[in-house]
């Protein structure tokens, strides 16, 4: 018989849903981990949401903050306005990288919020596996902000309104 392993004490990945009352804390680290770790492709769009957004917004229907972190560190972040149709960004750390984690945040935003969509320019093939592998379904092919050619990705069903 083999001898058991100890348990692992390695820390486990948690993930949050930022509430509006820890807004403002968190506002900054996750400006720093978007723009240390983002590498170049986070809109200023999106990273002009997350430095105005205020509680009333954080609480609106489609609208999400998702950390992930491991132990102190966090490791990703997805934000999310109007179920993506105003902004949808995912960071993530470089040493979680190839690790599912970015699928990981979609489908946990997917379980809070009926509707999601997302565009990805088609240069950057890791989102776009990333948005297939979370179960998103490319519908449409447009013209990007920064005009490149971008697919529209969906995974939900929108309903009435949105």
């Amino acid at each position: 018989m083999g001898a058991l392993l100890p348990p692992s004490r390695e820390p486990q990945l948690t993930l949050r849903t930022l509430d509006a009352i820890h807004l403002e804390k968190a506002r900054g680290p996750l400006l720093k981990f978007i723009s240390r770790h983002g590498g170049g492709r986070i809109t200023g769009r999106a990273r002009k949401w997350l430095r105005t957004v205020d509680r009333a917004d954080l609480r609106r229907a489609g609208t999400c903050i998702v950390t992930a972190s491991v132990g102190t560190h966090l490791m990703g972040v997805l934000i999310i306005a109007k179920h993506g149709e105003q902004v949808m960004a995912i960071v993530v750390h470089g040493s979680a990288r190839r690790k599912k984690l970015g699928q990981t945040l979609i489908r946990h935003a997917l379980r809070h919020m009926r509707f999601l969509e997302a565009r990805v320019a088609t240069d950057n093939a890791a989102s776009i596996g990333m948005c297939f592998a979370a179960g998103m379904v490319a519908i449409a092919l447009e013209r990007g902000v920064t005009g490149k050619p971008t697919l529209l990705f969906v995974a939900g069903e929108r309903g009435g309104s949105h």
